[in-house]
C-alpha cells in the first residue's frame, strides 16, 4: 500500500505538467512471486535520474520497502513512467 501511494502521489507532482494525464496500477501473481506495476503517461523521468541518489523521502521509502520484501525495482521512462517491483510471496 505505501509503495503504490508514494509512486502514484509522485506521478500525481510530478508527471503532469499541463495538467491532465493517466495512471495505469496493476497488480498480478506469478507463480511464487507478485508483480506491482505503476506507470503514467507523463512527461517521463529527467535523463540523469538515480534512485539510489535521490533526497526525495517518498522514493527513498518505496526503495527501501521494496528490499525490506526481498524485492526487484525497474525503471523505465519513455513516453512516461513505468514503474515494476516483482517480490516473492
Amino acid at each position: 500500500g505505501l509503495i503504490t501511494n508514494e509512486l502514484v502521489r509522485n506521478s500525481l507532482k510530478h508527471a503532469f505538467p499541463e495538467g491532465e494525464g493517466i495512471i495505469t496500477v496493476n497488480f498480478k501473481r506469478q507463480g511464487d512471486k507478485c508483480k506491482l506495476e505503476i506507470s503514467d503517461n507523463g512527461k517521463g523521468l529527467p535523463k540523469d535520474f538515480d534512485i539510489e541518489r535521490l533526497s526525495s523521502l517518498g522514493l527513498q521509502l518505496v526503495l527501501g520497502l521494496v528490499r525490506q520484501l526481498d524485492g526487484q525495482l525497474m525503471i523505465e521512462s519513455d513516453g512516461g513512467t513505468l514503474f515494476s517491483i516483482e517480490f516473492p510471496l
